[in-house]
């Protein structure tokens, strides 16, 4: 079962393709890598059962920096390999060391057996050179090679990988548009306009915001009180979702990766999840693809690469008048993102980001 995001193009099923554009420039957080957002993908090693099953193997984490020691927290913690049967059990550990200016990250993600769900013990350990000003990405990345015990079936035991770092959305929520296209079961509108504000708690790293969508409807009636509020979220149905493997929903950005969740003041949930694009829809990480199963010789485009200019996102409604809806693939177009410079960029446009069959993902509503 996919934990995160991951594949999410490929992967989710019976969601809706839900995209938003910055209105203003997406300002570089403070936090300073290796500290941060980390999106690890396999470049080599995966076996085609995995590649045609799941898809390219990859970890998305938020590590933190202490001295030369770096950790990871699980329930920020997700991975697209199909090793791990159910969400955030990944402890993550490892160093960040200097040595003749050389910088050299491990990190290691281990998963514990569990005899009630059947998970064995399995671990991934990357071991890379950072750098600081890559060229093909708008953050630093790390380069190198990894192991694994994971099972043969998975994975041929070591390859390569490349990690790309992102930044926080910053601590004053900033402001992205977009719309909400019409449901796959249910009736509901299309293109409904939507306002997100994103941002990050400087300590907890937990999403912050507000989801604005007065539009949504079902049968006449508003989805949604007034103005959702991100927050953490108690809701039975989402056990093993990426960032709510007990059933309480935190939002949080790790990775290419996001998880929203949001509620309006009569309890009624908004449910979206994704990941930072490319502008063909494709992920923003290097070396990573979501429309092809494969590995290294996927989608080479640099656009967008360690920033979160463009996201795309799938929702699902839980309670209240809309209770169940959920959208199903559709393609957008971004508008115009208005530089600080007051300068324009020309529209950007999206490929069809559709569905295709895999493993069950959490991130179906």
């Amino acid at each position: 079962m996919r934990k995160s995001y991951g594949s999410a193009a490929r992967k989710l099923l019976g969601v809706m393709t839900f995209v938003f554009l910055a209105v203003s420039a997406a300002p570089v957080s403070a936090q300073i890598a290796p500290n941060g957002r980390w999106e690890l993908a396999v470049t080599s090693g995966d076996t085609q059962y995995e590649l045609d099953l799941t898809g390219q193997t990859t970890f998305s984490t938020y590590l933190n920096l202490t001295g030369t020691t770096l950790t990871g927290d699980s329930q920020q913690t997700t991975n697209t390999t199909s090793a791990e049967i159910f969400c955030c059990n990944d402890s993550v550990t490892g160093t960040f060391t200097t040595h003749n200016r050389a910088k050299t990250a491990v990190v290691e993600f281990a998963v514990p057996a569990n005899s009630v769900t059947g998970q064995e013990a399995f671990n991934y350990t990357f071991t890379g050179t950072f750098n600081a000003n890559p060229s093909d990405s708008g953050g630093p990345t790390i380069t190198g090679t990894y192991t694994t015990n994971a099972s043969s079936t998975v994975s041929n035991g070591a390859g390569t990988f490349v990690a790309t770092w992102f930044p926080d959305f910053p601590a004053t929520p900033q402001m992205y548009v977009g719309g909400l296209a019409s449901p796959d079961i249910g009736s509901g509108p299309s293109d409904v306009p939507t306002i997100l504000t994103i941002g990050t708690n400087s300590i907890t790293h937990d999403l912050i915001g507000t989801v604005s969508v007065p539009g949504l409807t079902s049968n006449g009636a508003a989805c949604f009180v007034g103005t959702l509020t991100i927050q953490s979220v108690d809701n039975s149905s989402l056990m093993g979702v990426g960032g709510a493997p007990n059933g309480v929903g935190v939002p949080f950005a790790s990775g290419v990766g996001l998880y929203i969740f949001a509620q309006d003041s009569a309890g009624t949930q908004l449910w979206l999840n994704g990941y930072s694009a490319k502008p063909d829809g494709n992920s923003a990480a290097v070396d990573e693809s979501f429309l092809d199963n494969t590995d290294c010789d996927g989608d080479k485009t640099t656009t967008n690469n360690g920033t979160n200019n463009e996201l795309i996102l799938y929702y699902g409604v839980t309670g209240g008048p809309c209770d169940g809806l959920g959208g199903g693939d559709a393609p957008f177009h971004p508008v115009k993102k208005l530089e600080h410079s007051k300068s324009h960029r020309h529209d950007k446009r999206f490929a069809d980001s559709t569905s295709s069959s895999g493993s069950s993902s959490p991130q179906a509503w």
